[in-house]
């Protein structure tokens, strides 16, 4: 929840942690609100942002849990530009060598980052084969496809391995938008000026009529 803040900050709200009135000050001076999670908003038990933080956060609950003898799964979300981060890696490892078959990692293959597309800055693919040679289990599906995302996940805790399991799933960065999807100057932007609001407004109007 590191770099979706604003989510998880909403969802503390509606739960009551505090004034709904405090998402108006987000990220300015006189809120509690940062860019990024903070450990000191109540609520939050963690502080992140930086990318490869909360996956190496995740493998350490699913380490307890195996230590502690409960029962309960883990997973984490990963963007598909996260995994240029070395962290990434050595957890992969470290999840695979402490059997962490609790642990369930998703990354969102939208072929996108920051400032370009992923394979135009560092290719990513094979990217089943590099999971794989880390030693977990891979699924790959369709991240539109909600009956593939439910079938992904049906069977996850009856697993006959010691593996992590990652499953990637393919998508597109602002689907049923054309007017934003698959492209990278949109990654971190919000549209705002009233042309281009309009025009994504329209753009996904047409997509949710034709279903």
């Amino acid at each position: 929840m590191g770099r979706t803040s604003p989510i998880f900050y909403s969802l503390l709200a509606d739960r009551g942690y505090f004034n709904k009135e405090e998402m108006d000050k987000f990220a300015q001076q006189d809120g509690i609100f940062g860019v990024h999670l903070q450990s000191d908003v109540p609520g939050a038990e963690i502080s992140a942002g930086s990318l490869g933080h909360g996956f190496g956060l995740a493998a350490g609950v699913a380490l307890s849990a195996k230590l502690n003898r409960e029962l309960h799964l883990t997973y984490c979300l990963l963007g598909d530009g996260e995994l240029y981060e070395g962290s990434v890696w050595e957890t992969a490892m470290f999840a695979s060598h402490n059997h962490l078959n609790n642990l369930v990692a998703i990354v969102d293959r939208n072929y996108q980052c920051t400032m370009d597309f992923t394979e135009n800055l560092l290719e990513l693919e094979p990217i089943e084969d590099k999971w794989k040679s880390f030693g977990w289990e891979v699924k790959r599906i369709d991240g539109h496809d909600i009956e593939q995302i439910v079938d992904s996940l049906k069977y996850v805790r009856s697993r006959r391995t010691r593996k992590p399991l990652v499953i990637i799933a393919d998508t597109v960065k602002g689907k049923g938008i054309d007017y934003l999807s698959c492209k990278p100057i949109w990654h971190g932007g919000t549209p705002i000026k009233d042309e281009d609001v309009e025009a994504s407004r329209k753009d996904l109007q047409r997509s949710l009529k034709n279903g």
